[in-house]
């Protein structure tokens, strides 16, 4: 299945809006994506009503990006599958459109007044859709269509940077509230970004505890960490370092037993000497993930990494990534052994296995099972034991548990 599921429209910050989305998703094959437009869900029905008009085969899932504040930092908050009509929810909504119209009105005001600049409320608000929300992409994009800068970056730079005489910081959320009123409208809430976040050591170990309380998480998390040596991330301009990886992936493994931690490599990075390859692979087997997804790294025409010295060759990526990639399948037979007797609960799929013909689920931990079950349990959930591996199949053989 090919999802995509952090994906904006016009209705905030993207450049297509939701019918586009749909068709593009098409064009790449999507089966799923999820809407998440920063603090609006004016798109979910728009593309809802187009998907089901024109019988498209795609799963859209209700999606928002609440911006918030924490001490000082903006922290967004991912949420997915709200109940739109939870009054809550839409209180919060209506909260964060009024601090963007405010905050935008007084950011006008100040680069008119100070930076000399002539722009209305009106030249902003038209760069998005009816009712969208607004946001500094769309005053960069004001101030360089009435001359203030050559291009977006420009805008930004100069003039809305959070530094800037003429910024003002918008009035929203904690993040803790975001999460909280996320949750009470059955959605599932998501900490966008958080190896990004400056204050994120912080923020991330109080989510962690906050998520470790919950009967709603399922204890899954994806770190995309690109490199385990200092170096490289460096190189990389990732701003955080090995030592903090270690102790946030430590902490998750206190706070929930047999959890599920993924991560993403690239191998090959430009200027990635054997040695730093060597402290990746060594501080990964240190790291008590469950799964790596290994790439090479792909140079892209145009970006800075491209233009970095000591290119690696093709034939060394393929190398250290096949190497890299042993090293991900024995952690993860590592954690699928681990989970052997014991229980979990699981959500049976609709569709059964098609080798075997069994009931197919996925535990609460992301493991894919199998269980010899009748029609009538099909898309409920189910607690099973784990009882080992399948020898038709890649998943692993589980055991109803009745009640």
């Amino acid at each position: 299945m090919k999802i995509d599921l952090h994906i904006h429209t016009t209705y905030s910050d993207g450049v297509l809006d939701p019918i586009q989305i749909i068709q593009t998703a098409q064009e790449c094959e999507l089966d799923c994506i999820a809407l998440t437009d920063h603090d609006n869900i004016l798109s979910w029905g728009i593309a809802g009503d187009y998907v089901k008009k024109n019988d498209i085969k795609m799963q859209i899932i209700p999606g928002v990006e609440i911006n918030t504040i924490y001490k000082g930092f903006e922290v967004h908050i991912l949420g997915y599958f709200m109940d739109s009509s939870n009054k809550d929810f839409i209180e919060l909504i209506n909260v964060q459109q009024k601090a963007r119209i405010e905050q935008t009105h007084k950011i006008i005001s100040l680069l008119n007044k100070k930076a000399g600049l002539k722009i209305k409320f009106e030249d902003v608000q038209k760069l998005v859709a009816p009712k969208g929300s607004i946001g500094r992409p769309h005053i960069a994009r004001a101030i360089t269509s009435c001359g203030g800068s050559a291009n977006v970056m420009e805008a930004y730079a100069k003039f809305i940077n959070n530094n800037s005489e003429v910024y003002v910081e918008r009035k929203t959320v904690s993040p803790h509230d975001a999460v909280e009123i996320i949750s009470e409208a059955k959605g599932i809430p998501v900490f966008a970004h958080p190896i990004d976040v400056d204050i994120a050591d912080e923020l991330t170990k109080e989510f962690i505890d906050f998520l470790s309380q919950s009967k709603k998480f399922c204890p899954h998390f994806h770190l995309s960490l690109q490199s385990c040596c200092d170096e490289t991330l460096k190189a990389m301009n990732r701003h955080y370092s090995v030592e903090r990886v270690k102790e946030l992936v430590k902490y998750i493994n206190q706070k929930f037993a047999l959890c599920y931690i993924g991560s993403d490599i690239i191998a090959g990075f430009a200027g990635e000497t054997d040695e730093n390859f060597q402290i990746t692979k060594q501080n990964l087997e240190e790291l008590n993930l469950s799964k790596m997804h290994v790439f090479p790294y792909s140079r892209r025409t145009g970006t800075i990494a491209d233009k970095l010295p000591n290119q690696i060759d093709e034939k060394t990526k393929k190398e250290r990534c096949s190497i890299l990639q042993e090293l991900s399948n024995k952690k993860l037979q590592e954690f699928l052994n681990s989970n052997i007797g014991k229980e979990h609960e699981v959500i049976i799929e609709k569709t059964p296995d098609k080798k075997t013909n069994l009931l197919k689920g996925v535990t609460s931990n992301y493991i894919n099972v199998l269980i010899d079950g009748d029609n009538t349990i099909k898309d409920t959930l189910q607690k099973v034991r784990i009882t080992g591996f399948s020898n038709q199949s890649e998943r692993m053989m589980a055991e109803l548990i009745t009640k």
